[in-house]
């Protein structure tokens, strides 16, 4: 819970720089359930240390999200993969474009062409 009201503190007043690294850390950690929060704050403060993060946010479904078939955190990461515009994040978003699941693969096939979703 405590996480749950960090995010919303951050996303009122904005995330410092210095959070990435913990940011990063808690895209892989399966203690909480604010997976898709983690991939829209990576997404706002764009930075290149992130896209592996992100890959795997693209990537993973955690058992909370299993009903999810719009897949909603793997479309939050390739958003925030496309905000970051690096061409590491560009190659994320082209193996992301031939993802046997069909809304990511769509997902990052329109960022890609720079079209809305």
């Amino acid at each position: 819970m405590d996480l749950e009201y960090a995010m919303i503190v951050c996303f009122k007043f904005g995330f410092a720089d210095d959070l990435v690294q913990s940011l990063i850390e808690l895209a892989s950690a399966n203690w909480h359930e604010q997976h898709e929060n983690v991939a829209s704050a990576l997404g706002t403060l764009r930075s290149p240390l992130s896209v592996e993060a992100l890959i795997h946010l693209a990537e993973w479904v955690p058992s909370y999200l299993e009903f999810d078939d719009a897949r909603a955190l793997a479309v939050k990461a390739i958003w925030a993969l496309d905000g970051i515009g690096t061409a590491e994040a560009r190659q994320a978003l082209e193996t992301l474009s031939r993802s046997d699941n069909a809304n990511i693969a769509q997902n990052a096939k329109a960022r890609l062409s720079g079209q809305p979703d």
